[in-house]
């Protein structure tokens, strides 16, 4: 990612007239940004994943019962921030034998699980695009000469460099997004299966 003085350096090779009137106006020099505070998204939006996982489980019986009984807890933290997945899943199963010529069982399992946040992944590739694109294409620094020197970019919603260089990406601040967004998704999920076995 670029520093604040490797943007403003590349702002003065893709548009001279943004680069003289606005960030080297009233004496300001390409040198003075080496000493600006750099803003780099990734610092905000990103984080370290983590991922629980705990299961538990109990089995038994007899000659002619046999059961089996299981949880499972999972719980991830995404890499985004407000981002993750839960899972809660238990599964059941019983086999009976009722005589010598008859046998019965049940197999059930069932299983919530929730996902939040924004989805970043290979599958989704409109919302990783968008949400990257806004991550990596934040401007680190904002002009310490022009009328904007006072803006922090943090608390802007939309890039207030956009309306000054005629941009229309409509570059939204990722932090404030992701930060505002709420989004949810539940799923239950139940499987079961009965079958008997007649022996002739």
């Amino acid at each position: 990612m670029m520093d604040a003085y490797e943007f403003v350096r590349y702002v003065g090779d893709i548009n001279p007239a943004i680069y003289d009137s606005v960030y080297l106006a009233k004496g300001v020099t390409l040198d003075d940004y080496k000493n600006v505070e750099t803003l780099d998204m990734q610092d905000y939006v990103f984080r370290v994943g983590q991922n629980q996982n705990h299961d538990i489980a109990v089995r038994g019986g007899s000659d002619k019962t046999r059961y089996s009984l299981s949880g499972n807890f999972n719980n991830q933290k995404g890499i985004i921030i407000n981002s993750g997945f839960k899972r809660y899943q238990g599964r059941f199963s019983l086999d009976q034998t009722v005589s010598d010529k008859l046998k019965v069982g049940l197999n059930a399992n069932y299983a919530y699980s929730e996902a939040y946040g924004t989805p970043i992944s290979a599958t989704n590739f409109y919302a990783s695009a968008t949400t990257l694109y806004s991550v990596w294409g934040f401007r680190p620094t904002t002009s310490i000469s022009g009328r904007d020197s006072a803006v922090n970019l943090l608390d802007e919603f939309y890039d207030p460099g956009n309306e000054l260089a005629n941009n229309q990406d409509y570059r939204v601040n990722p932090y404030q997004h992701i930060q505002n967004q709420l989004t949810l998704n539940k799923e239950h999920v139940l499987n079961a299966n009965a079958y008997r076995v007649w022996y002739y």
